[in-house]
């Protein structure tokens, strides 16, 4: 089961479904086993009192990123700066390096737009790079021309689009 543990870290496990039954093949030299598996308890029932207090202290620190960034791009929205600082903060409040097990399986059951938008905001953290350098490369005033700016910020972007395909 240690595999299985690494797997669903890396969001192997994104689809399992409480109380659904999955079928796991294990192969173990010329031997292979269909094995099922049911998850009859969320994994948040198994947390010790330290574990909990620490993801309530990393989720409120979210919360007041993302509050943050509402205040930021609201007040000074036609400042470049505030506005790629404010869209720093909310990549930090949403974006979600490896999401928890099931949470593939719970946007199926959510209507289509806001599923979109639950990816996208979990796949931000994909671009934080691109923000941050986006963010530099205007502060404190522009050191580069306007054109400049716009290669050096979508250089990566163009990079990491090309590697995927």
């Amino acid at each position: 089961m240690d595999g299985l543990s690494e797997r669903c870290q890396t969001g192997s496990c994104a689809h399992f479904e409480l109380d659904r039954p999955i079928e796991l093949q294990v192969g173990r030299g010329d031997q292979h086993l269909a094995l099922p598996l049911v998850i009859t308890a969320p994994a948040w029932r198994t947390w010790t009192r330290v574990h909990f207090l620490g993801v309530v202290a990393f989720e409120f620190v979210r919360f007041i990123l993302l509050v943050l960034a509402i205040l930021l791009a609201f007040s000074a929205p036609q400042q470049l700066s505030a506005r790629l600082a404010a869209l720093m903060f909310f990549v930090g409040a949403v974006a979600e390096g490896y999401p928890s097990s099931g949470w593939a399986a719970s946007l199926r059951h959510l209507p289509g737009l806001f599923a979109i938008l639950i990816c996208l905001g979990t796949a931000s953290c994909l671009l934080a790079s691109v923000i941050w350098l986006a963010f530099f490369a205007v502060l404190p005033r522009p050191r580069l021309t306007r054109r400049w700016r716009w290669a050096l910020v979508l250089r990566p972007v163009v990079r990491i689009r090309w590697k995927i395909c």
